[in-house]
């Protein structure tokens, strides 16, 4: 268990949908609610071209995260509560999987294989989805706060306030110390041979071989940290820095930013922090009860798109300096061109070109397809182009949807 004030449980949602699960006999409620956008109130500052939703509400204290393959999001709940609690498996969509109950869950790291490992109080256990049955891997810990493996399939626990315990496979072999480290959080995965850790301070260490290393010294104090996979995250590592509100970044360089900001009601914090895939990122808000989802922006159709039809084109996200969005018959009819202009089809329906987004980011418009039989079967493009910096043209998004005019 970490060593944390416990949290006040809050039930903000009024759309629940129930979800039982049963934890070594003891009765358990669990509320979920769809992806939707977070309240208006909200302080949230993401970097150009991003957006951020609620992927699941009305959770018990949810914490460590952690992500298979195939994008579903296992949670651990219950953070300073030392009861049986869930672990929960949710799917890319937001829908619930499975649960299995873990001692005080603290701890979950998921291999390429799709094996799950969960730490608990004392120790760390191997559980299977979906029928949520465990089975010990390892114990004899002391106040386990989180766990990791790396390439070798070597596993790294953490200790609270103690040290990074290094665990050689199978069940049963050597577990020894390694680095007294007051470690509460650790990252490793099967594309390093090694694993990276620090706690309530500045500096993040990497352990290889043996060898440790201080990887960066100028990250803020943080409760638990991922790299990430690659696309429009990068390969960085990213951190979740508790009551400071913030996602922090890591370069290879060890050069460390603020990367977002999702400033709450005092007392908020983002604990778990973990990539779905290379376009999907994840944080617990354990005082909200509630995982957010953030993704590059995103542009949307709704409406049946059928002759004479009226379609909305919607676009969730931040734009820096402003977007130009259009419909039309040519795929990349909005383009950025090398000297500053964006270039626009003729043949586009529609432009319009915006110069920021209004506050809740969010852009909608209708407009009306044709009506001629000639269009029936006829693909059309609405695409966008954010600008994040006018001047500069930096960190310019593009995004477009295809939709067919249906009889």
């Amino acid at each position: 268990m970490r060593s944390k004030e416990r949290f006040a449980f809050r039930e903000i949602s009024d759309r629940p949908i129930m979800v039982s699960g049963n934890t070594h006999g003891a009765a358990v409620a669990l509320l979920l609610l769809a992806t939707g956008p977070l309240p208006a109130q909200e302080l949230v500052t993401l970097p150009c071209g991003f957006h951020v939703e609620v992927f699941a509400d009305s959770l018990y204290r949810p914490t460590d995260l952690a992500a298979d393959s195939s994008g579903n999001l296992y949670v651990a709940t219950g953070e300073g509560d030392t009861g049986s609690l869930p672990i929960l498996k949710f799917a890319p969509d937001g829908s619930h999987i499975a649960s299995s109950p873990i001692k005080d869950p603290d701890g979950i790291h998921v291999t390429a294989s799709g094996e799950v490992y969960v730490g608990g109080m004392y120790e760390v256990s191997k559980v299977e989805f979906p029928s949520g049955t465990y089975s010990r891997y390892a114990n004899g810990f002391n106040n386990l706060s989180s766990i990791a493996m790396d390439s070798s399939g070597t596993m790294f626990v953490g200790e609270n306030k103690g040290w990074l315990k290094e665990v050689t496979p199978p069940y049963g072999g050597t577990i020894r110390d390694t680095f007294s480290a007051n470690c509460g959080a650790v990252f490793g995965d099967e594309r390093e041979d090694a694993v990276y850790y620090g706690h309530w301070r500045s500096e993040v260490f990497k352990y290889a071989k043996g060898v440790v290393t201080q990887y960066s010294d100028g990250a803020p104090g943080f409760w638990d940290l991922t790299r990430a996979p690659g696309g429009v995250f990068g390969t960085d590592l990213y951190l979740a820095t508790g009551d400071i509100h913030t996602i922090g970044r890591i370069d290879s360089e060890g050069g460390s930013s603020v990367w977002a900001t999702l400033d709450y009601a005092p007392g908020a914090s983002l604990l778990g922090i973990a990539f779905g895939d290379e376009s999907t990122l994840y944080v617990a808000q354990p005082e909200f009860g509630r995982i957010l989802v953030i993704t590059p922006t995103k542009l949307e159709l709704r409406g049946e798109p059928t002759l004479g039809s009226t379609v909305t084109v919607e676009l969730k996200g931040r734009a820096g300096d402003g977007f130009c969005l259009g419909l039309g018959t040519e795929p990349g009819f909005v383009t950025k061109h090398g000297f500053g202009d964006i270039l626009i089809d003729p043949t586009s329906i529609f432009t319009e070109i915006i110069d920021e987004l209004p506050p809740g980011g969010t852009w909608c418009k209708d407009f009306q397809l044709p009506s001629d039989t000639r269009f029936v079967g006829r693909t059309y493009y609405a695409q966008v182009v954010i600008v994040c910096d006018r001047d500069a043209w930096t960190g310019t998004v593009s995004n477009r949807v295809d939709l067919t005019i249906m009889d």
